[in-house]
């Protein structure tokens, strides 16, 4: 005698299937609202002060890209075009920052990083210092005298 009575493996399908909900995505709209004291773009919704602060709040301009960087980014030679290939490449290679912060100790109980006060990224020099026979440490280990990288990572 066969059973109809659908398997826990069909049912589990069935009831898989049920509860997969459809996802809306929401349209911001263009980011075309522009400020009248810094000249930034925001979207309509946004609020208007988070720029600048309705003009409180001026930035000195940025400093000219240097020429050899410009090449790079919007040349059409091979050279350029390969920099642009590879450039996630290049940024994900040399992100190597440390992250500078006063912890706050909690009491025990579940682990918790808490951090107090400013949030500080520094990256060292790329080279230990050879006048006082220094080992490579943090980004340098990463870097520095391919021959002993193992031996300097596990030091």
């Amino acid at each position: 005698m066969s059973s109809t009575r659908p398997t826990l493996r069909a049912r589990s399908r069935r009831t898989a299937r049920a509860t997969v909900r459809e996802s809306f995505s929401h349209d911001l709209g263009r980011m075309n609202v522009r400020c009248g004291h810094c000249g930034t773009f925001r979207w309509k919704a946004e609020n208007k002060a988070l720029c600048c602060a309705n003009g409180q709040v001026t930035l000195p301009p940025l400093p000219r890209t240097p020429s050899l960087l410009m090449k790079l980014l919007s040349g059409t030679d091979v050279k350029a075009k390969r920099f642009r290939e590879k450039i996630r490449a290049y940024n994900n290679a040399l992100a190597f920052a440390s992250l500078g912060v006063n912890e706050e100790i909690l009491p025990p109980g579940v682990y918790c990083f808490k951090i107090h006060g400013e949030v500080h990224h520094s990256i060292g020099p790329l080279m230990p210092d050879p006048t006082v026979n220094e080992r490579p440490k943090f980004a340098q280990i990463y870097i520095y005298d391919t021959d002993n990288e193992i031996e300097n990572r596990t030091q």
